[in-house]
């Protein structure tokens, strides 16, 4: 898919991921790529979160404009649409806020022998107890 004039040439290439996409979007000189979740909800086919959008993969790391960044993901959406896949942008948890939630929710950090780190479950809760946090939350 292209705009009319060469100044805001842009186009979308795609590449399956397993379930998930990949997305290249190009716009003259520069790439951004943009990864797309699968979903399994009834409302979107796929998501992408908004960090997607602060950077450009090239030139690396030179940062979108909000303008560029609303533009890009616009044309996304209509992209999308041409194609019958409905894509939702919102933003995304970052990492450490990732993990907050996991330890909200009961798992824990260990240290491995090596020194590094992993996130390790909470033990099974049973049915009465997964029922009643369902209906106290």
């Amino acid at each position: 898919m292209n705009s009319g004039s060469e100044a805001e040439s842009f186009s979308f290439e795609v590449s399956q991921r397993g379930r998930d996409k990949e997305v290249l979007y190009r716009l003259g000189g520069r790439q951004l790529r943009i990864y797309l979740e699968m979903q399994g909800s009834g409302q979107h086919d796929y998501s992408a979160i908004t960090q997607n959008f602060e950077t450009w993969t090239v030139p690396e790391g030179e940062p979108l404009t909000e303008s560029e960044a609303l533009l890009a993901q616009e044309r996304l959406r209509q992209w999308g649409i041409t194609r019958h896949i409905r894509i939702s942008i919102e933003r995304g948890m970052s990492r450490d806020e990732s993990i907050a939630q996991m330890e909200r929710e009961g798992w824990t950090h260990v240290v491995r022998s090596d020194g590094s780190r992993m996130l390790v479950p909470p033990p099974p809760r049973s049915i009465l107890q997964r029922i009643v946090r369902l209906v106290l939350g």
